[in-house]
């Protein structure tokens, strides 16, 4: 039968996987795809375990057309199953270092990575560096433009890309984001991250007097994405680096101030990471809920340079921390209680750590384990060539090193593992110094994909054995009579066969406040819930539906945007 649980991790992950919505109709793979990841070494709360490599062996990922010298492909890259963007901010299309970005796409991990569409800002400019941060999530991409001039010189943009966008897929244009108090080099898509219908948006100089930095969080509503918070430190201070490093996860986010001062103490600017929530500033507004720093901060510990978050998870990248060596880094775990506090549960290092390998800096989430970046570690002795480590959480809560991955023929002062992505059990690394084929004259840049195996996370707990649809009768068999859901069959949970909708996959966050269906009758997402129901909110049309009540092959509806009347066929 369908559940529901109070167990607030069980639900922020089932919230997270809706939050993917977008990258439906692969619902279906999506509700039952492995979320695996690579991983090498790790210390949990003072105890560290090596785990075996895998070998993981580096795919090169190009363009189709040629690169030039100093085009800097692979100056951000982001993945998101079998989708994947990379950056390239030297491109000169559009005008002197205007940028671009480039999506490619692939069948299955064990496939070639395809380019499906090059990404150029909407008239494009000098120095724009449209491509220098990117960020996916099924189908929808981010490309910031850091030096974008439209709403002062260099501000800053964040292009928005959707397949299907223009055309069958095609990828194409649907926003373009400025900060509403927007200024001067305000450094505006500095970092950025997607989840599902939110983007979060790092402005790292975004108050040039003080220097203060800030984060803003932008909505889809309807066709439009819409600004809805404009995030800073309850106590903000110049030049601590607040946006240097985002990441959102549902109604969470996350962000770096590497450079953040310890208030009444002597350690000097040994870093920080803010949390913010949506309702924690009341009525559906975004607001502070916990500063994070290590319980072994030291000065310049850079802790926040990287950060990332899954769930009740977080990760905080600090390079500059003492690993297994003198500023080896270290990334450092935080899990939320029952109570809704953050605190450290594990200081992660990797195995073989050296003096300023800088572990931490590069740094993503995916699932139960994360890929961080020791970007001027050496590689085969090549100095600051950099190499990248995958960590995930074993059973028994441990977060085990599992991989290490290195670009092959390293060079040195390539800084591997500075721009890193992680989904599933694919990793992207992009690297602009390199020189990706014999025939560049000089480096233009490349990225590399590796598939590293790893078990996939354990399953959540059951939840309690409680009713979604309140007001249901157990008529036998499997058979339940809902006063406002009328009659279903849950014998094949998570699907059920309802009377009148036939299958319809219900979401495990469901509940009768709120449900997420997936109608497998050809009309997509409906949220409803029981004091909403008959009407439906429709993904597939973006509007509300009126659902007439006993109607069946067909059902009928109207559109209540538009008063159009239509079927499911």
């Amino acid at each position: 039968m369908l559940k529901m649980t109070s167990d607030h991790k069980y639900i922020s992950a089932a919230a997270h996987r809706l939050q993917h919505r977008r990258a439906f109709p692969s619902v279906l793979a999506s509700a039952f795809r492995w979320i695996g990841t690579g991983i090498i070494g790790f210390a949990f709360l003072g105890t560290f375990t090596a785990g075996a490599l895998s070998g993981a062996s580096a795919d090169l990922v190009l363009p189709s057309e040629t690169l030039e010298p100093f085009d800097n492909f692979g100056s951000a890259v982001a993945v998101s199953g079998n989708n994947a963007v990379v950056g390239k901010n030297g491109d000169n299309d559009q005008g002197l270092s205007a940028g671009a970005a480039y999506i490619f796409t692939r069948s299955s991990s064990a496939a070639p990575w395809q380019q499906v569409a090059k990404l150029v800002g909407d008239q494009g400019g000098n120095f724009d560096f449209l491509g220098g941060e990117v960020a996916i999530d099924g189908d929808v991409a981010a490309v910031a433009a850091t030096g974008d001039d439209d709403v002062a010189n260099a501000s800053g943009a964040v292009y928005v890309y959707e397949r299907n966008a223009g055309g069958p897929e095609n990828w194409g244009p649907v926003g373009k984001l400025t900060a509403g108090d927007g200024g001067p080099n305000q450094g505006f898509g500095h970092a950025i991250d997607v989840s599902g219908n939110r983007i979060v948006i790092g402005a790292l100089f975004d108050d040039l007097e003080e220097n203060f930095g800030a984060a803003y969080v932008f909505e889809r509503e309807g066709d439009q994405w819409v600004q809805k918070a404009r995030l800073e430190p309850v106590n903000p201070a110049s030049l601590d680096n607040f946006g240097i490093a985002v990441a959102i996860d549902g109604d969470a986010v996350v962000v770096g101030a590497d450079e953040s001062d310890e208030i009444n103490d002597l350690r000097d600017n040994p870093g920080a990471a803010y949390v913010f929530e949506r309702s924690a500033g009341g009525a559906g507004a975004w607001g502070q809920t916990a500063r994070l720093q290590a319980n072994d901060k030291r000065a310049n510990g850079r802790f926040g340079g990287g950060v990332g978050i899954s769930g009740d998870t977080i990760a905080v990248g600090a390079k500059g921390q003492d690993g297994g060596a003198s500023r080896s880094g270290a990334v450092y775990i935080f899990d939320r209680n029952s109570g809704g506090d953050w605190n450290q549960t594990a200081k992660v290092t990797h195995s073989g750590a050296a003096e300023s390998d800088g572990l931490g800096e590069g740094l993503e989430f995916s699932g139960n384990a994360f890929v961080a970046g020791a970007a001027t570690a050496k590689s085969e002795q090549f100095d600051a060539a950099g190499v990248a480590f995958v960590f995930e959480r074993k059973e028994g809560g441990q977060w085990t090193q599992v991989d290490r991955l290195s670009k092959p023929g390293p060079r040195a002062n390539e800084l591997f593992g500075l721009r890193i992505a992680f989904d599933g059990d694919t990793v992207l690394a992009g690297l602009i110094d390199t020189e990706a084929s014999v025939v560049q004259e000089a480096a233009s840049g490349a990225a590399f994909s590796y598939v590293v195996p790893v078990e996939p996370p354990p399953p959540p707990p059951p939840p309690p054995d409680e009713d979604v649809f309140s007001g249901g009768d157990d008529l036998g068999g499997g058979w339940y009579e809902s006063s406002w859901f009328g009659f279903y069959n849950t014998n094949f949970d998570p699907w059920i066969f309802h009377a009148e909708h036939g299958w319809t996959f219900a979401d495990s966050s469901s509940t009768a406040e709120g449900m997420f269906l997936f109608d497998l009758g050809s009309s997509g997402w409906f949220f409803t819930g029981e004091n909403l129901y008959p009407n439906l909110f429709s993904f597939n049309r973006n509007a509300w539906v009126f659902y007439f009540s006993g109607t069946s092959n067909p059902r009928n509806y109207v559109d209540l945007a538009s008063g159009e009347f239509f079927d499911q066929q």
